[in-house]
């Protein structure tokens, strides 16, 4: 712990950084192990919850397995007309300060799925989620893009250390 900090900073480490830490891989593989498998507790019940009804859980969900990373990762959830949630599934990964989002390609595997809603989620490694211009235009797109072809874009959601913003709660959407 003083090392590297409080637990969730721990679990979230990477794995090399946590055998170099306790100089022992079996620490570091049974750490990586308590967080898979508690990322797959807190994931939301895929068959019959209604997201939005028990967004509070999905908020605790997506802190936990977004807010730490330290590369900039995009996840799109995607729900059927009921708002049940289908798939979650990460799109795409980049660096510390982007991550490219490609439309075309959420927009593809919306129909694949067979989504009828998507909710776009992306964290901010440096700890603010306060949203960028580059977030709002993206956000833009894919709602207009989302829109002619029938999926609708419920929310944009910005995860990291200091919080969670919904760009629909601040009037984006």
């Amino acid at each position: 712990m003083s090392e590297i900090g409080n637990l969730s900073e721990i679990l979230h480490a990477d794995p090399a950084i946590l055998q170099l830490v306790t100089a022992r891989a079996d620490i570091a593989n049974h750490l990586a192990t308590v967080r898979d498998t508690l990322t797959l507790a807190l994931q939301p019940a895929r068959a019959s919850v209604h997201v939005l009804k028990q967004w509070s859980a999905v908020e605790v969900y997506l802190q936990f397995v977004m807010a730490r990373h330290r590369i900039e990762q995009v996840r799109v959830l995607f729900l059927n007309s009921r708002n049940i949630l289908l798939r979650d599934e990460v799109m795409s990964q980049g660096d510390v300060e982007q991550s490219a989002i490609y439309v075309r390609e959420i927009m593809k595997r919306s129909i694949d799925i067979g989504a009828c809603a998507i909710i776009l989620v992306h964290n901010h490694p440096s700890g603010d989620p306060s949203p960028s211009e580059a977030d709002l235009r993206i956000t833009r797109t894919i709602a207009a893009t989302g829109k002619t072809l029938g999926v609708r874009l419920l929310d944009h959601v910005i995860v990291a250390r200091d919080g969670i913003v919904s760009l629909r709660s601040l009037g984006y959407l």
